[in-house]
């Protein structure tokens, strides 16, 4: 036969207020809390960090326009500056020397005499110059018209060069020439 124990048996006040059940799901509904509130302040950590990361990039963002602003200037700079190199470059192809400039400056051409004036007009210059012997007028004479053309001579005087304060008293030669160039200025 069966036995049972009708017999009341005595329950201690917490196992008959708190059951083993009950305590398992607050313990359940601790965990989740817990683990909802660390995933809560993860994804306000990485919000933080991804607004940080968007203001910097928002500051470098503001610096990069401001060098577009500076390369824009530049560029229109190197354009001024190209279009200026240009007409500097048509200037110096059409700009042509005079060969009687070049004549002139040549040490080798004035052997003894020394240059005042020099008037140029189309085809034809106009000299006056010094010397302090009248014989070093003919030889440069020769090198002009071998050079550069026809020389006709104006006049001559003598002059003399005072300078009392020196006890300076020098004689030399002034005279006057033109000369037709031979194929124009350039030539």
């Amino acid at each position: 036969m069966l036995r049972f124990n009708f017999a009341e048996t005595k329950e201690s006040k917490f196992s008959r207020y708190i059951r083993l059940d009950i305590l398992f799901l607050v313990l359940i509904f601790l965990v989740v809390y817990l683990i909802n509130s660390y995933q809560v302040l993860d994804l306000k950590r990485r919000i933080n960090q991804v607004n940080n990361k968007i203001s910097h990039l928002e500051g470098e963002i503001r610096r990069l326009k401001g060098y577009r602003v500076a390369e824009k200037q530049l560029l229109q700079s190197k354009q001024i500056l190209k279009r200026k190199l240009e007409i500097v470059k048509a200037l110096d192809r059409r700009r042509q020397v005079p060969k009687f400039l070049y004549f002139f400056s040549k040490k080798e051409n004035l052997v003894g005499v020394w240059l005042n004036k020099l008037n140029y007009k189309v085809d034809n210059l106009k000299v006056e110059a010094n010397t302090f012997s009248v014989g070093s007028i003919p030889q440069f004479f020769r090198k002009i018209e071998s050079d550069l053309g026809v020389v006709k001579l104006k006049d001559i005087k003598r002059e003399e060069y005072k300078k009392p304060s020196l006890k300076l008293d020098i004689d030399y030669y002034k005279f006057r020439f033109d000369v037709r160039l031979k194929n124009g200025a350039s030539h």
